[in-house]
């Protein structure tokens, strides 16, 4: 199984969760590949409220995927407002 992140235009991030201690480790990374790219290259697509918003609702993902109040066995378990959606396969 892998964890992926991708929009419109492809794949942004993945974990295969075999690599990972739980599904939810595997999910942790993800969200920190993606917060990594919001920090160095999301200000190229986005203004920097956008990011400032995104970074918040990644925080926010985190502590709710470390908590399991999200499902990251679901396909499609969250869409960021910048329209990056996570999901596994």
């Amino acid at each position: 199984m892998k964890i992926t992140v991708y929009d419109d235009e492809g794949v942004l991030a993945m974990s295969r969760v075999s690599e990972f201690a739980s599904v939810q480790e595997a999910a942790l990374n993800v969200i920190d590949e993606v917060v990594m790219w919001t920090n160095e290259d999301g200000s190229e697509l986005y203004s920097p409220s956008q990011c400032h918003a995104h970074l918040n609702e990644l925080a926010q993902l985190k502590l709710e995927v470390k908590a399991h109040l999200i499902n990251v066995l679901q396909p499609d378990w969250f869409e960021s407002g910048l329209g990056f959606t996570f999901s596994i396969k």
